[in-house]
């Protein structure tokens, strides 16, 4: 028993410890039947070793609701074959593919993280594979997902996995969207570089007519009442978004709250924020493409490294929330294993700050903590908290079973919610909250679903 008299949890899977059984769940491909993803499932609930870690937001469901910090997760919907990849690629393609055919170690010599059971090469649309992530994010601490969302030549494109969950209400933990307005290249085997579906900026209407739908499900997450859209670079798309704002705002009665995601150099492109705030009610820290600077003196040294430690980027005093985010990990090894340009973004554990769970563990229970003394000098409300990725395998960002991880990142985000937490107590009670680097003080918002504070 855990301090406290709560259970402590068990080692890590046994395939996680033992190669022999390691590799063998490696052979062909790990996909587990529907039948055995339902298993892990029940084995998943029915074990209450992670009960202590289960919260609602940073302060716990018994606290006052004060304020939330919520830690969400981007979640990639491309496993599974589409007209528009076969079109470009080959029938059946999917980023699994890219994943299957990978090498074992990048470029460094590092481990390439490679998905294994419980849900190993699952197919996204499988209601046991999503429920089994609903009860995975609920189990081991994470608040919700945001999904990518793609609308395409004035169509909804890969939309499959979100008119599942509309359905059957699977995975059963809130979630938002991230529209990721740009257009997709065809970029993959050493084939020529060119755009094969392009953003466009004339249907508004079916386009709202889909989120109104989607902002419908009582899961789906709102910002003072308003059902919030994380937009990837919104600076694309101003006028478009304001037109979304007044058709949904139309269909559903409430605008959208639009938070926009900042990607860039923060210590040489000051104007990003002004670009990339037209409409939006907040900020979001989106990694690995947000950075400090760039010294290029070591891989260590590049871009992503702040999403991996727990030192908060800071920010000038914009006139909005800064949201923040971090990353679980990062390795683009299965999308480019041949092209050199790929060495120096490859951040897996040649790096101390992604070298092991417990690093991640660490990083992140301190950046927790730095954020909600944020919220709390910015006078309280709720913020959001959003790692990258829950599942982007081809860029080494995955919260999920892996053959490098196992469980470990999971286990590590129960145990720095828990840490961060704790020391965020000691440190409201001890006055040291006394202001923050991304949140000005302003009204506060509440975050919630649909008939819950």
């Amino acid at each position: 028993m855990a301090a406290g008299g709560r259970p402590a949890p068990p080692p890590l899977l046994p395939h996680l410890s033992s190669r022999k059984a390691r590799a063998a769940a490696l052979r062909g491909g790990t996909r587990l039947g529907i039948a055995a993803v339902a298993l892990a499932v029940a084995l998943l609930a029915l074990s209450n070793v992670l009960s202590a870690g289960r919260q609602e937001g940073l302060y716990g469901a018994r606290q006052q609701r004060d304020a939330r910090l919520l830690v969400l997760a981007f979640y990639f919907p491309q496993y599974h074959p589409i007209p528009e990849n076969a079109a470009t690629y080959f029938a059946n393609f999917s980023d699994w593919v890219l994943v299957r055919d990978a090498p074992d170690r990048n470029r460094l010599g590092a481990p390439v993280k490679k998905p294994v059971p419980p849900l190993g090469y699952y197919d996204p649309r499988d209601y046991p594979v999503r429920r089994a992530q609903g009860q995975m994010a609920r189990d081991y601490g994470l608040d919700g997902f945001i999904y990518y969302h793609y609308w395409l030549e004035n169509k909804l494109v890969m939309g499959e996995v979100l008119d599942r969950l509309l359905e059957d209400g699977q995975p059963d933990v809130p979630f938002a969207l991230c529209w990721v307005n740009e257009s997709w290249q065809r970029k993959f085997y050493g084939m020529e570089r060119r755009v094969t579906f392009e953003l466009r900026h004339d249907a508004a209407e079916a386009h709202a007519a889909y989120l109104a739908r989607v902002f419908s499900s009582p899961l789906y997450l709102r910002v003072d009442g308003a059902p919030l859209l994380v937009v990837y670079r919104l600076s694309s798309s101003v006028d478009y978004i304001a037109d979304l704002q007044r058709r949904v705002a139309a269909l559903t009665g409430s605008g959208m709250f639009v938070v926009s995601c900042l990607q860039d150099n923060v210590e040489s492109n000051a104007g990003m924020y002004g670009a990339a705030a037209p409409g939006a009610g907040a900020f979001l820290e989106f990694y690995p493409n947000l950075y400090w600077h760039d010294r290029g003196a070591s891989i260590c040294a590049d871009h992503p490294q702040h999403g991996l430690t727990g030192e908060l980027m800071p920010h000038p005093d914009v006139g909005l929330p800064v949201w923040r985010g971090g990353l679980t990990g990062w390795d683009p090894t299965p999308r480019y294993p041949n092209e050199t340009q790929a060495d120096r973004l490859i951040l897996a554990s040649g790096c101390p700050s992604n070298s092991s769970a417990e690093a991640f563990l660490e990083a992140t229970a301190s950046r927790l903590r730095g954020a909600a003394c944020e919220l709390a000098a910015a006078g309280g409300g709720d913020a959001v908290y959003a790692l990258f990725a829950w599942n982007e395998w081809g860029e080494g960002a995955v919260m999920e079973p892996n053959s490098v991880d196992g469980h470990g990142l999971l286990y590590a985000l129960a145990r720095a919610r828990r840490e961060a937490a704790r020391l965020h107590g000691e440190d409201v009670a001890g006055r040291r909250c006394r202001g923050g680097k991304g949140l000005p003080q302003r009204a506060a918002v509440r975050i919630s679903v649909k008939g819950q504070p």
